[in-house]
């Protein structure tokens, strides 16, 4: 699948409320330019609104239902060779890009780029909030019979790599030892041999393909603080999208997620532009790597 077409998937939620603090950044996303953009790069955009008609008014429901519709919108645009880019409030919505990803027969890597780790269990989150769980969900270790219920098969610890957390909780950072799951800091980012272990081992897992998945705080809070957890000491829009461009090079993109962007910290709109940026060069290196 090359990137000449791709499908906006644009989910307004943070913590099942609906265009509240971060659930508003997908729309300021829009508002900037981004279809607009794409447009004028010569690529067929679609974008689809997730609405979760079907959920109770709590976080539980409404985030559930989130990623089962973000999950049949990614199997429908990826069977038609289009890319899925998801816009979201919350981290854990992009489970619903790899479920439906597996429905259409991959199994994708999983970059996750961001701030937190999100490995938190239901036992062990003191701030009850599934977006602080969504890499434990992803991996099998919370909510399971939820999860499944989506029809997601939680990744295995090999499948997945963590870049960029630094704010991570003494609970997390026991359980992500004890996992084994690849982790690049901050300042390994831009490392080569450190890039070559952490992505040769992707490779090696038997994965056909990647979710580059990006918390806008996984960013340095001097560009602009991304959301009320942001903080210092994160990566520069450059790094970033050369980690992404020696992914991308190592293995097919298959989707992209940019979440937890909370345009009120945002006065300028600095950050919006720099997303936009980061969303439109990743749809040129996928294009440029003729991913499939």
């Amino acid at each position: 699948m090359g990137c000449d077409a791709v499908t906006v998937l644009v989910s307004s939620f943070d913590a099942g409320r609906r265009d509240w603090r971060m659930g508003t950044g997908p729309q300021q996303i829009l508002a900037t330019g981004l279809l607009e953009v794409l447009a004028a790069d010569g690529v067929d955009t679609r974008s689809i609104q997730i609405e979760a008609r079907d959920a109770l008014p709590s976080e539980l429901s409404r985030g559930f239902a989130v990623q089962r519709e973000i999950a049949d919108a990614t199997a429908d645009a990826l069977s038609e060779g289009r890319l899925p880019i998801l816009l979201s409030g919350d981290c854990n919505s992009s489970l619903g890009i790899v479920t439906g990803a597996q429905r259409n027969g991959a199994s994708p890597a999983f970059v996750w780029c961001d701030a937190h780790a999100d490995f938190h269990t239901p036992e062990t989150d003191r701030f009850g909030s599934l977006d602080c769980q969504g890499l434990a969900m992803l991996t099998g270790r919370a909510w399971e019979g939820l999860v499944r219920e989506t029809g997601l098969r939680p990744l295995p610890d090999s499948h997945v790599a963590l870049v960029g957390a630094r704010a991570v909780d003494p609970e997390e950072e026991a359980a992500l030892a004890a996992s084994g799951m690849a982790r690049l800091a901050v300042a390994e980012v831009a490392n080569e041999r450190k890039r070559d272990n952490i992505l040769g081992g992707l490779v090696a897992s038997g994965v056909t393909s990647v979710h580059l998945h990006v918390d806008a705080d996984v960013l340095d809070s001097g560009i602009a603080p991304a959301n009320d957890y942001a903080v210092p000491g994160g990566l520069q829009v450059e790094e970033l999208l050369g980690l992404f461009v020696e992914t991308i090079s190592r293995l097919p993109l298959g989707s992209l997620s940019i979440a937890s962007y909370d345009p009120r910290l945002d006065a300028d709109r600095t950050l919006t532009r720099a997303l936009v940026d980061v969303i439109r060069r990743v749809v040129r290196l996928g294009d440029d790597a003729g991913a499939s």
